[in-house]
């Protein structure tokens, strides 16, 4: 019977087949300061180009999303509106159109169905605009996986502390992504408690620095949740950002988590959580519990992140933590 393997520093990570690639076409200098608030540790690989090159259905290395600037090449909205065409007839990814609101053809461009957002540069490019275009990028990507065999690739989320904070809602959007893409899986509820356990740790310990010994003081969970809440409205931690990566394989799901606290050390999490009595850390047992509901767990060597693992091939059923 496998039974899980303990906490150990990660590899360093490798790109998967689905590519994060955002591929800026012709000017776009209002994308830049938008576009680098977007790319934690990385959130998105930019690739800039002169010209739009025309779609090659037999390459494999396609971008996630196209963000269209002033180009020459495609100095109107007719030619604009071609070029779309193009890429929905080879199924290629959307785009995205930075445009001043003067523009005309705007309506007739946010229709097309091969782009996912009009961006407007004036007076400057809105952060959460962009988010919101890449999201729906990555809503066209999976769209495009569910045609062929049982997908596999990956997928990510920049989230911010507040919004991490809600570990439920974030773990509902992975489930309902993952129960479009491969159904339902007997290990989704136990990778959504480890997960879940996961999120929460690097939204409290890691970007609010919030210590467990807060819980053992008087009044210990009133005291600790009040702290939590103060950090959560102070925008020197509610600034950062927790980066979700979801990794699919047909024989495993993998989800590596991210944050932008000061980090611990693994080995001290190691000994803390695993070799001293329970009766010792009674609000310490994060990791334990983790450990006993994913097939491996694997801690980052600053400290700062934490991927989980789950088979999804037939085996034993494992011990409980």
């Amino acid at each position: 019977m496998r039974t899980p393997r303990r906490s150990h520093p990660s590899s360093a990570e490798t790109a998967g087949p689905v590519s994060d690639t955002l591929v800026v076409v012709g000017e776009a200098g209002e994308a830049w300061t938008a576009l680098e608030a977007l790319r934690f540790v990385p959130l998105l690989r930019v690739e800039r180009v002169a010209r739009p090159a025309w779609p090659d259905p037999s390459n494999a290395g396609t971008p996630l999303l196209y963000l269209l600037g002033r180009c020459a090449a495609l100095p109107d909205t007719p030619a604009i509106t071609g070029w779309l065409d193009r890429l929905a007839v080879t199924d290629s990814p959307p785009a995205a159109l930075v445009l001043p609101r003067t523009e005309s053809g705007w309506c007739a461009l946010a229709a097309h169905p091969q782009c996912c957002g009009l961006l407007s540069a004036q007076p400057t490019l809105d952060v959460t605009e962009v988010e919101r275009v890449v999201t729906a990028a990555r809503r066209a990507q999976v769209r495009r996986w569910r045609r062929g065999r049982a997908p596999t690739g990956r997928l990510a989320w920049n989230f911010s502390t507040a919004e991490a904070a809600d570990g439920e809602r974030i773990w509902l959007l992975l489930a309902s992504v993952l129960a479009d893409l491969r159904g339902l899986d007997e290990e989704l509820p136990r990778l959504g408690m480890a997960f879940t356990e996961a999120l929460t740790n690097a939204v409290e310990h890691g970007n609010l620095e919030l210590a467990s010994s807060l819980k053992d003081e008087d009044d210990s969970m009133g005291r600790f949740y009040a702290e939590r809440g103060r950090r959560l409205a102070d925008p020197r931690y509610a600034a950062r950002r927790v980066r979700v990566e979801l990794q699919i394989r047909e024989e495993y799901l993998q989800i590596r988590l991210r944050n932008q606290g000061p980090g611990f050390r693994p080995s001290d999490a190691v000994r803390t959580r695993f070799d001293l009595p329970h009766r010792l850390h009674p609000y310490g047992l994060g990791l334990r519990m983790i450990e006993g509901l994913v097939d491996e767990i694997e801690i980052a060597p600053d400290g700062r992140g934490m991927t989980l693992r789950s088979d999804l091939s037939p085996r034993p059923h494992r011990r409980a933590a």
